[in-house]
C-alpha cells in the first residue's frame, strides 16, 4: 500500500512537470515571435562584453 501511495505521488508529480514544460514551451515560441527578438537579431552592431567603450 505504501508504495502504490508513493508511486501515485511521483506520477501527480511527472504530470505537473510535463504539463509545465509544454506551457513554457509555447510561451517561449511566443516571445521569439516578439519584435524585440528580431531586432536584436538584426542589430548588426557586435557585442563584446565591454561596458565602457573601446579601451
Amino acid at each position: 500500500m505504501i508504495l502504490i501511495a508513493v508511486a501515485s505521488i511521483f506520477i501527480i508529480f511527472i504530470i505537473i512537470a510535463i504539463i509545465k514544460m509544454y506551457k513554457l514551451k509555447a510561451e517561449n515560441k511566443k516571445l521569439m515571435n516578439t519584435n524585440a527578438f528580431k531586432e536584436f537579431e538584426e542589430n548588426d552592431q557586435e557585442y563584446t562584453g565591454h561596458l565602457y567603450g573601446e579601451n
